[in-house]
């Protein structure tokens, strides 16, 4: 069988006007498109926090349970994470901490400018992990005639006083020291972050030993060092801050009544809890969860809590996939 196409691009947004006020000057939005759009349909995939395009190709076929060639996949970089415009790589007058503050929103409508650019009139699937499916639910709830399916991992519809704790302290992580906005000295600010992501992610269990076997390293140092903060050390400070103080505030109803906001997706939506995950408790995915219409409540996992899709346990990830793949074939 030969290769799927893939194209990679970036559409030219001008100046973006932003949900919380002001605009974005210059905004482009990265983009690639596995597969070939026929029919005006398309699959929407947004990727998480600190994460990147690349970070969700293992959805796709041979080993994921997306085949562009049966259906295009649509992977727009969200805002602030590098790719696209962020703190990192902005125009001048609003690069670094200048950057101005963005919501989920702002991430939907710049999704929506990119799918007329494609011509995509249908989703047949809208799909996310963790802040890819706060995104993947708002495009539901802004856009609810054009998404046909929606699968939500490890997400909340608004987020909790513990989730806002944990966003906060994430942040704080990085602005602890005094140096944090020099680039040598923010290292260690990563660094902090990162041995708390690790900490929250997982479970207690998945620093056992045959846990960090699994992991494929040889100790508890080299599981924080070689995962965790060579992922984390390598991204830009103020882009990862941009994106913590999105997933603070994220909240489908904007403040209002979010058993009204969620009623407004209209499509069969499976809602994947993850067993363990102290990011987006199980717990509160779930409660939010009942308050979609048609919606399906799966929990999974293992001891790998948020990261069991960072693929530690292959049964992690088949679980999960076997959720998308049964949606994108109904």
């Amino acid at each position: 069988m030969p290769p799927v196409a893939v194209i990679e691009d970036r559409l030219p947004l001008g100046d973006l006007p932003l949900a919380r006020g002001g605009v974005l000057e210059g905004a482009h939005l990265a983009y690639r498109v596995h597969g070939e759009i026929t029919g005006g349909e398309a699959i929407l995939l947004p990727h998480m926090y600190s994460g990147s395009m690349d970070s969700v190709v293992g959805f796709l076929a041979p080993d994921g349970p997306l085949d562009p060639a049966a259906c295009a996949v649509v992977t727009p970089a969200m805002l602030g994470a590098g790719a696209s415009t962020s703190p990192s790589n902005a125009a001048p007058a609003q690069r670094g901490e200048a950057f101005p503050a963005l919501a989920t929103a702002d991430d939907v409508a710049a999704q929506k400018a990119l799918l007329d650019h494609l011509g995509v009139t249908r989703l047949r699937l809208a799909l996310g992990f963790s802040m890819g499916a706060q995104q993947a639910l708002r495009f539901a709830v802004t856009h609810p005639e054009l998404v046909g399916r929606l699968v939500l991992i490890a997400g909340t519809a608004r987020n909790t006083p513990y989730g806002r704790v944990v966003a906060r302290a994430l942040g704080e992580a990085i602005t602890a020291g005094p140096g944090w906005r020099v680039p040598d000295d923010a290292l260690a600010g990563r660094h902090r972050h990162a041995r708390l992501m690790s900490i929250l992610g997982a479970t207690h269990e998945a620093f056992l030993p045959h846990r960090i076997a699994e992991a494929g390293v040889a100790d508890h140092d080299a599981f924080i060092r070689d995962v965790f903060e060579a992922d984390y050390g390598g991204q830009d400070a103020n882009d990862l801050l941009c994106q913590l103080e999105r997933w603070h505030g994220a909240d489908v109803a904007d403040g209002g009544d979010l058993a009204a906001a969620l009623a407004r997706v209209t499509c069969r939506t499976d809602v994947v809890a993850l067993a363990g995950d102290r990011l987006f408790p199980p717990e509160e995915v779930v409660e939010q969860a009942r308050l979609i219409p048609d919606v399906e409540v799966h929990v999974v996992g293992t001891a790998w809590g948020h990261y069991a899709m960072g693929g530690f346990d292959p049964a992690d990830i088949a679980a999960v996939h076997r959720v998308v793949a049964d949606a994108v074939r109904a």
